[in-house]
């Protein structure tokens, strides 16, 4: 068991040197840190949900997604042309909320968030997702 909460320490030590390196990177500007990072993490996150299905769409493969498809008569597969224009409003998408998320920044400083602070420990950080994901389960399912 003690070897387990070792390697969980270790595992703190190298995510809080990654967090130095990138505070470096950015020279420890929070407005850019925020902005990107947020932006970055928001992109990163929609593309693991939806990497995925795009390729469904535009494929038509594996076969037996086809079932679950709501609209199976419509745009199936998706065109080059239209799938290619889904991705550039993405993308516009993308660019809008990273311009809004640099506006929010003063928000941000005024309930007194850092990004110059160490990275929270591994048991905090699983802590807080087990409890603000039954929060969300009991806001949006109940």
């Amino acid at each position: 068991m003690s070897l387990i909460f070792e390697y969980i320490n270790l595992l703190d030590v190298f995510l809080n040197n990654q967090w130095l390196k990138i505070l470096e990177l950015f020279d420890h500007d929070d407005r850019l840190i925020f902005t990107f990072g947020t932006s970055v993490v928001h992109f990163i996150s929609f593309l693991i949900g939806n990497l995925f299905f795009m390729f469904v769409d535009y494929t038509g493969k594996p076969a037996w997604m086809f079932k679950y498809k709501i609209n199976k008569d419509e745009h199936f597969p998706v065109k080059p042309r239209r799938f290619l224009w889904c991705c550039a409003v993405v993308y516009f998408n993308e660019l809008l909320s990273c311009a809004f998320i640099y506006l929010i920044y003063p928000v941000m400083k005024y309930t007194g968030m850092s990004c110059d602070q160490p990275v929270p420990a591994l048991w905090k950080m699983y802590l807080l997702y087990v409890i603000f994901g039954y929060i969300n389960e009991i806001d949006f399912y109940y």
